[in-house]
């Protein structure tokens, strides 16, 4: 029997779990990819990666036959940073090798020069591209980037701009590759200047500039430029705007021109112009870059139906298309949340909450026309959700049984609410529950210890929690569409020891969707003794920290306090979560987004609406108007009313 036979006898639960251990015992044999770029009688140079281990450096030999016979004639390690690399937006360009020889060959030898990685089958290919270059920015009035020839990478090649397609193919501007170029500088390229920046007069038409290439003048023949890649979809999508994020792995610090165009045939043209330079919570969220890369481009008129279909996003300079999200929104919804409370009053009073119940006494309750109005805007909601609890706990409602089933089926996806398991409900509330296709819902635990879990749960008790989490994930087994669990916990002394642990369990017998972690906003009713004793110090923090480093952020979300997000100095390991580029400064962070808003809703209605900043919590937006939901008539022609405000 063959080892591959197992896959048949092995349930794959277990092949799953057994494939880490497997691959260290029996190790996938290497992957080479890469190329010799440049050989002559002194040495050679290219680049090789193992794409089974991307991070490891491969080990290489150089081989010859002269008239002695085949023989090795230098060895070394694929560690060094590769300029065209970089330049082309390759993932880990520190993967180059330069290889001198101790004895200089002769031009024979030199053809028959072979780069063997290692444990290889079979030699890299001489076959580097003759040409290496990108254009770097492409416009109907300029072109301009980089242009090298392998083997001789000193030289200025004369380039020409050409129009090869449309209704009047033709040269349009010529000039030379001898500028300086900047960034191939700053990544260490030993020959930099070989950039271009020609200018085309008259400026070409939208229609031609798809058609636009540059080619050498020697062959006549169009350069195999890379353009410098995008990464980046767009995630909305209407008749009233785009929006999205994109950035240029090549150039990280580089905010991309973006332009909304209409592919229609027969009616091609360019709707509106953006850059991608504004805060997204995504990508601060994911850890990538400096998180500036969003973008959200408003129409100064909606596109009429026609038109629709067509419409695409794409990078002004180069005119690469951003691919859309496979969920991409089509609906226009200008509420990015809506936070609403269903009742004024919590049945815990937990030291560290946000909201000072000390002074609560009495329940004060949505009522059922209250509930219908505000489930109106679910049409108009984003991603991030109808909260139908923010600062107090849904639960204590008599009749949240019956709201949930007033909720819409075809909106139910992005309702959401937190609450602390912490009073009894009847079995069919968690039916209800588990059949209910909400966005998710968010469960309160601190500790599997009761102790633990009473004090910080001040007037909960564990056993009765117990029984409501049985209960919930029993019916959740066998509803139709049940929320998926978000597992909320605050950190402190006396229990982020545990989190770890916890988080392992939450995840492997608790069903849990995702676990976030969380500082504690200090406000000022927090007991000064509570704050003295659960408080963590920053070592704490950076333990906690490090012992979650294994999860991406899409499993666990650590907020941290401020000036905590960074790792200190010192070694860093693959696994730690490395800022890239500097934080953003909190003023960067909260510019109002063109046309969106934020909606905070009362148990009796009263409502404010506000600008929504786009940056991280907590930050407040502008108040643009306060009334009751139950006043709206129209919730649509409100909202386009309020979503105007903000463009004024």
């Amino acid at each position: 029997m063959k080892l591959a036979d197992l896959r048949h006898i092995i349930p794959q639960p277990l092949r799953t779990a057994l494939k880490p251990a497997f691959h260290r015992v029996f190790p996938p044999p290497p992957a080479f990819l890469g190329y010799l770029a440049t050989s002559t009688q002194s040495e050679v140079s290219g680049w090789v990666q193992n794409l089974r281990d991307p991070a490891a450096r491969v080990a290489v030999e150089v081989y010859c036959a002269g008239a002695s016979g085949r023989r090795l004639v230098a060895s070394g390690i694929a560690n060094r940073h590769d300029p065209a690399l970089a330049a082309q937006g390759f993932p880990d360009p520190a993967c180059g090798f330069l290889l001198r020889f101790v004895e200089t060959l002769s031009e024979a030898e030199v053809a028959t020069i072979e780069i063997w990685p290692l444990t290889a089958s079979r030699p890299l290919p001489p076959a580097a591209p003759r040409i290496h270059g990108l254009i770097a920015e492409r416009r109907a009035d300029v072109v301009a980037g980089w242009v090298q020839l392998s083997t001789q990478p000193d030289a200025s090649l004369a380039v020409e701009v050409v129009v090869t397609g449309g209704a009047n193919p033709r040269v349009v501007a010529r000039g030379i590759a001898n500028r300086r170029d900047e960034k191939l500088a700053a990544q260490g390229h030993r020959h930099p200047a070989c950039g271009f920046r020609i200018d085309i007069a008259p400026p070409l038409d939208e229609a031609e500039l798809p058609h636009l290439v540059v080619r050498t003048l020697d062959g006549a023949a169009e350069l195999p430029f890379v353009v410098a890649p995008l990464i980046g979809y767009v995630r909305e999508r209407t008749a009233r705007h785009v929006a999205g994020w994109t950035r240029t792995p090549a150039d990280p610090n580089a905010r991309v021109a973006v332009e909304v165009v209409s592919t229609r045939p027969g009616a091609e043209r360019v709707i509106a112009r953006g850059i991608a330079d504004r805060y997204d919570r995504v990508l601060a969220a994911l850890g990538i870059g400096d998180a500036l890369h969003g973008f959200r481009v408003i129409f100064s008129a909606p596109v009429d139906a026609a038109d629709l279909p067509f419409i695409a996003v794409r990078a002004a300079a180069s005119s690469i298309v951003i691919p859309e999200a496979p969920d991409v929104q089509t609906e226009w919804r200008p509420l990015r949340y809506v936070a609403m409370d269903i009742v004024d009053n919590c049945n815990l009073r937990c030291p560290f909450c946000l909201f000072d119940h000390a002074p609560v006494h009495r329940t004060n309750v949505m009522a059922d026309e209250t509930f219908e109005a505000a489930i109106r805007l679910l049409p108009y909601v984003g991603v991030e959700g109808h909260w139908m609890s923010c600062l107090h706990e849904p639960s204590m409602h008599p009749n949240l049984t019956g709201f949930l089933r007033k909720i819409p089926r075809e909106h139910a996806h992005v309702m959401t609410y937190t609450t602390n398991l912490a009073k009894r409900m009847p079995d069919a509330y968690f039916a209800t529950l588990a059949d209910s296709g909400l966005s998710n819902i968010n469960v309160s635990i601190e500790s599997r210890d009761p102790a633990i879990y009473e004090r910080m749960r001040k007037g909960a008790r564990f056993r009765i929690f117990m029984e409501n989490w049985d209960k919930l994930l029993t019916a959740f087994a066998k509803g139709v569409a049940p929320p998926p669990l978000r597992y909320i916990a605050m950190a402190y002394k006396s229990n982020y020891r545990e989190i770890p642990e916890l988080i392992d369990y939450l995840r492997n017998e608790r069903n849990a969707w995702k676990v976030e972690i969380r500082d504690t906003y200090d406000v000022a009713h927090i007991p000064p003794e509570f704050r003295a004793a659960e408080f963590l110090e920053p070592a704490e923090w950076r333990w906690l920290r490090d012992a979650l480093a294994q999860y991406s952020p899409h499993e666990v979300v650590l907020v941290l306090p401020p000036g905590l997000d960074a790792p200190e100095p010192g070694p860093v390991t693959a696994a730690s979560p490395v800022a890239a580029e500097p934080p953003v400064s909190a003023a960067g962070q909260a510019n109002d987004a063109p046309g969106m808003i934020e909606a905070r809703i009362f148990h009796d209605g009263n409502m404010i609406i506000s600008t929504s900043p786009d940056g991280n919590y907590p930050n407040y937006g502008t108040e643009l108007a306060r009334l009751n939901i139950r006043d709206i008539i129209d919730p649509a022609a409100f909202l386009m009313e309020m979503s105007e405000r903000t463009m004024r």
